[in-house]
């Protein structure tokens, strides 16, 4: 007795049914009854990218499959330097180590250039910096960063910086915001950061001229 209620079933796909839809690996098996519907050998159900024939599987899950992925425990160390290291590409925690026991992780190390396996072998360290400039020197140990490897956005606003000298030695600047009314600036340690990426001058007297050093 359904009290006048009447029940009825749809079925869009028929697993057995092979006379429509879309077959995305071409292997005669419509993909909704595909267990492995890019054919690499890779259930559906444990394949991470299940419409890529390419990639199976996401290690750090950053959207990027692993055979793509330059990095795939997210680290911030590339996989192919990893082993070289002592480090391993699988596993993301062992970039904040401090193999050596020098007082740096191995990723600060890794990023600065220095030996993360030698504790001879240190980064740079902010307080080392010589900036002639008081104003940008404070602007920088403002920053809070101890290595130089970890500075990499500075925002100086509003603090008559005259001279930019000794900011080249910030290796690891992406981003550098400067504000005020500075003139005749000279930016060409500024161009000579390669890992550079925004600079921002914001009500300043400046000119095309002051800028040829990037060109």
């Amino acid at each position: 007795d359904n009290n006048g209620i009447s029940v009825g079933l749809a079925f869009l796909h028929d697993p057995e049914d092979q006379s429509e839809g879309a077959d995305g690996d071409s292997d005669g098996t419509v993909d909704v009854a595909d267990r492995d519907r890019d054919n690499d050998r890779v259930d559906n159900v444990f394949d991470q990218f299940p419409d890529d024939g390419s990639e199976w599987s996401d290690f750090d899950l950053d959207g990027i499959g692993d055979n793509a992925d330059t990095d795939d425990d997210g680290d911030g160390i590339p996989d192919v330097d990893e082993p070289g290291l002592g480090l391993d590409p699988l596993n993301g925690g062992d970039a904040f180590n401090d193999t050596d026991g020098d007082g740096a992780d191995n990723l600060t190390e890794y990023n600065a250039g220095s030996n993360p396996n030698d504790s001879s072998s240190t980064p740079p360290q902010v307080a080392d910096l010589v900036i002639p400039d008081p104003e940008l020197a404070q602007c920088v140990a403002d920053t809070g960063a101890f290595y130089v490897a970890e500075l990499t956005d500075l925002y100086c606003g509003y603090r008559g910086i005259s001279d930019l000298a000794g900011i080249s030695a910030l290796t690891s600047l992406r981003v550098f915001h400067i504000d005020g009314f500075q003139s005749d600036l000279d930016f060409t340690e500024v161009a000579a950061i390669t890992t550079l990426e925004d600079l921002s001058v914001s009500n300043s007297v400046f000119d095309d001229a002051d800028f040829m050093v990037f060109q």
